[in-house]
């Protein structure tokens, strides 16, 4: 993954998950469409003004389809993610993770918040066709607690994603 002058692993940190059993280690399937969603703007956070330019840059080989802010809600999102015809999803919004595991964290969608339980769906919509990659480019990515070892990443890892990438820490969308 490149930005068109340096790569992804010159700029940031990365992470393999040893926990083999939550990835489906199987051939993968030709590439298919990107998935982007995003939140910039909501009545009860602080804005994202960087969102739009993040799904703006994002360049895939195959289609791109983008929503943002009213058109990414929490059906929105499981609905069309959980379609086959995407093999990666990229979601850049506010998130927080809260002691107490997927149940007790959010999403921040264009119309309001978004269970973390609700990836698990995911896993259940896309057992012939496993996600490719999921990207969260959310707050506190990293973040959890004796029942969430693995964050974001992990839940993503959890809703069937072969990979998943995070940023670790605050937002780099401020």
């Amino acid at each position: 993954m490149s930005d068109g002058e340096t790569y992804f692993g010159d700029r940031f940190g990365f992470a393999f998950s040893p926990y083999l059993a939550l990835t489906d280690l199987s051939a993968s399937r030709r590439s298919l469409g990107l998935l982007a969603m995003g939140a910039s703007s909501s009545e009860t956070l602080a804005p994202l003004p960087l969102v739009p330019q993040e799904l703006n840059k994002i360049r895939d080989s195959g289609s791109t389809d983008r929503y943002l802010n009213d058109g990414f809600t929490p059906r929105s999102f499981l609905d069309r993610a959980g379609a086959p015809r995407y093999s990666r999803v990229h979601v850049a919004s506010h998130a927080d993770f809260r002691p107490g595991g997927p149940s007790t964290s959010v999403l921040y969608a264009g119309e309001g918040p978004m269970s973390m339980a609700d990836f698990v769906q995911l896993r259940r919509q896309r057992r012939v066709a496993a996600l490719d990659l999921m990207v969260l480019s959310a707050c506190r990515t990293m973040l959890g607690d004796k029942d969430s070892e693995l964050g974001f990443a992990g839940l993503a890892l959890q809703a069937g994603a072969r990979s998943a990438i995070a940023p670790f820490g605050t937002s780099m969308m401020w």
